[in-house]
């Protein structure tokens, strides 16, 4: 691919790939071009892995158009439909909207037990179909779960970047808006199955936030002063892919009936992340389970600043232990959601020759 056919726009990139048939040239499958997401080269195709991390990943957002089928491995109409159907879900795992607006679970679900006798409210196809009919978008959680496609797709990224994900379903239907302009505390990757949906991608971010309300809760009038002006305005086609980095301000509006598309959300270790696992070493040292210094003399700045000083320099100390590093490194590298897997039928490992 030539760097002619890569248009950068403003704080992020559109692909333009002459040679790929996107976007400008039409929407049929390049010869030889696969149908199943089942790399990390393959997701960003054309984009190389390499230039991704040198230029986009934590930086900018990326736009790669797609064929119509490229995403087809990831999940389809009949999917969805079979794992709607299958029950066990509630007013938590699915979600309606319109125009931002959340319906309240009583306005489609019912009351009922699961299989563990436990009340919950359970959607009822009825009336989501009204609901639908008014324009609403359905947002199922963790579609991963139940999505063997989505499944695949989720291991690929986590294994690349060793990070932590999950994803959502959203189906919306023409000129729909599930969520108003907002930040996600995670980068984003979301792939377009069916339909049309643009996304546009605003000039204001947030500095690595995190999901803490309580630290970084931006109301929706903060949201809209902080996004600034639209950067791009981004057109989501079947076989799309868009990466938006974590705190990057963005919204989405479906331009036909029937949009579907799987955001993927991708939760890297940090910084606290690796601070908190001090935290059984820092019990287990008696300076930290010391009280801190009594309020009573004269000179009790002096004395809390000391206290303070020695923690401080307790904690480097410990923080520098030779394995340390080591420890850091592999913490880096295990960092995701254990799946348990099972694989029928059960048979006994080999004997040990």
């Amino acid at each position: 691919m030539n760097e002619g056919d890569l248009a950068g726009k403003h704080d992020g990139l559109q692909v333009y790939s002459t040679s790929h048939l996107l976007h400008l040239k039409g929407r049929d499958r390049p010869t030889a071009a696969a149908t199943t997401v089942d790399s990390f080269e393959s997701l960003l195709n054309p984009i190389t892995s390499d230039r991704f991390f040198a230029e986009f990943h934590g930086r900018r957002w990326l736009h790669v158009p797609g064929w119509d089928d490229k995403n087809a491995s990831v999940i389809n109409w009949d999917e969805i439909g079979q794992i709607l159907s299958a029950g066990g879900w509630n007013h938590h795992s699915v979600r309606l909207m319109i125009d931002t607006e959340v319906f309240p679970p009583t306005s489609y679900c019912r009351h009922t037990v699961d299989r563990n006798e436990h009340p919950i409210f359970e959607p009822q196809p009825e009336k989501v179909f009204e609901l639908l009919r008014r324009g609403a978008s359905i947002i199922l959680l963790d579609i991963e779960s139940l999505a063997p496609g989505v499944l695949a797709v989720i291991e690929i990224i986590e294994r690349e970047l060793a990070a932590k994900c999950t994803a959502n379903l959203y189906y919306s239907q023409n000129s729909s808006r599930a969520l108003n302009v907002h930040f996600d505390s995670h980068d984003v990757y979301a792939l377009q199955i069916y339909g049309c949906k643009t996304w546009r991608l605003y000039e204001g971010k947030e500095l690595n936030p995190i999901g803490r309300a309580d630290i970084q809760h931006i109301s929706q009038s903060g949201n809209e002063e902080h996004c600034g002006r639209v950067d791009e305005e981004v057109i989501m086609r079947p076989g799309s892919l868009l990466y938006i980095p974590r705190g990057r301000y963005h919204d989405a509006l479906a331009d036909t009936a029937d949009s579907v598309h799987v955001s993927i959300a991708c939760n890297e270790p940090n910084g606290l992340d690796w601070l908190a696992r001090f935290w059984d070493r820092l019990v287990a040292d008696p300076a930290f389970r010391a009280n801190l210094p009594l309020l009573r003399a004269t000179d009790h700045r002096d004395a809390m600043a000391h206290h303070i000083d020695d923690l401080v320099a307790r904690l480097k100390d410990l923080s520098l232990e030779p394995t340390d590093l080591d420890d850091a490194i592999q913490f880096r590298r295990d960092y995701r959601l254990y799946r348990p897997k099972f694989n029928l039928p059960y048979r006994a490992p080999p004997p040990d020759s």
